[in-house]
């Protein structure tokens, strides 16, 4: 596999696609997809949907590079969750994701364009559900926010290539299920509680006592360090972290058993507010682990797109390659 272009959470925003992609230097002709690289290639990370106002068009242009043979595609949690807000419990009649006011609020820019029950709705759900969990290719491991190779290797074993099928769908939606908790851990990430008397708002205003976990940080110290997507990080204790949680993150200087690209990583780097432009030659597309991350920074190109960027350390034979999205903070995405 040659240079594969990295794209994570799209969320609805056209036209911060479109640019990214002619930033890429990717075209559009009549005979299809086109880049002057032809062992090119794009992995989009999920979350194609909500937020942003042009759902339609989002899952169009990527439907359509798939179809042209330049891009793969996994699922997010916003995928996920949209399946279950449109899917009934066959015994209860109920949707698998409650249609209450902040789910509602979520969904709502989706809801505007496909609404519950219509044909095309029906048919943008089907493509959905056709999108793996994760994405294993020669060079290369893909997940939308966590790659343990415990429930990796616990989807694979349940699914067919990681991709669900009705009755899984279903599974993965009743918290007693084994399903829901392995398809939480790979959408969106490890999850902790805070101290009592702390909370905060997300950027949608939820209130919210759990915050995500920059799981590969093993430099953290305090809350302030590990948290994901906290707009205020004032919001949180600056106090040392439990031992126990600290103990969950992975030690500096110590490799897992399996190597991995974490969130929306890339194969790819970005050069901070100017361009992107690929670094690292299909050679080193070897083995990549999470272990062995000093600093990582939000790379943001002209379009104010979010993107990705990577870690290149020579000396190291296991690289680090973390994701970030247009919201996110030094690491992976965070999720609803």
């Amino acid at each position: 596999m040659g240079t594969v272009d990295i794209i994570p959470d799209i969320h609805g925003q056209i036209a911060k696609l479109q640019g990214a992609l002619d930033a890429l230097g990717w075209r559009r002709r009549p005979a299809g997809w086109f880049h002057p690289d032809p062992e090119r290639t794009i992995v989009f990370l999920g979350d194609f949907i909500d937020r942003g106002p042009e759902n339609r068009a989002v899952i169009h242009l990527v439907r359509d590079l798939i179809d042209s043979g330049k891009a793969l595609a996994i699922m997010g949690n916003h995928e996920l969750n949209a399946l279950h807000f449109h899917t009934a419990h066959p015994e209860t009649g109920q949707p698998l994701r409650a249609h209450s006011e902040k789910n509602l609020r979520q969904h709502a820019s989706f809801l505007a364009e496909f609404p519950v029950g219509a044909g095309e709705t029906r048919e943008a759900l089907a493509w959905m559900q056709s999108l793996p969990l994760f994405l294993e290719a020669e060079g290369f491991r893909a997940v939308h926010a966590c790659w343990v190779d415990p429930a990796i290797d616990r989807v694979r074993a349940l699914t067919d290539d990681g991709v669900l099928s009705e009755a899984q769908l279903i599974r993965a939606a009743d918290p007693a299920d084994e399903l829901f908790h392995l398809a939480e851990e790979i959408t969106k990430g490890p999850e902790q509680q805070l101290p009592d008397g702390f909370a905060f708002r997300d950027k949608e205003g939820t209130h919210r006592d759990h915050v995500r976990l920059q799981w590969w940080n093993a430099g953290a110290r305090t809350w302030r360090d590990i948290a994901i997507s906290v707009p205020v990080p004032d919001d949180l204790p600056d106090a040392p972290l439990p031992g126990t949680l600290m103990a969950q993150t992975y030690p500096v200087h110590e490799r897992p058993s399996s190597s991995v690209t974490t969130g929306s990583a890339a194969i790819r780097s970005c050069r901070l507010r100017t361009r992107c432009a690929s670094t690292i030659p299909p050679a080193r597309m070897g083995r990549w682990s999470h272990t062995n991350c000093t600093r990582v920074r939000r790379c943001s190109p002209p379009t104010g797109f979010g993107f990705t960027r990577s870690l290149t350390d020579p000396s190291s034979q296991s690289k680090t390659l973390t994701g970030c999205s247009s919201h996110g903070r030094d690491a992976t995405k965070h999720r609803s």
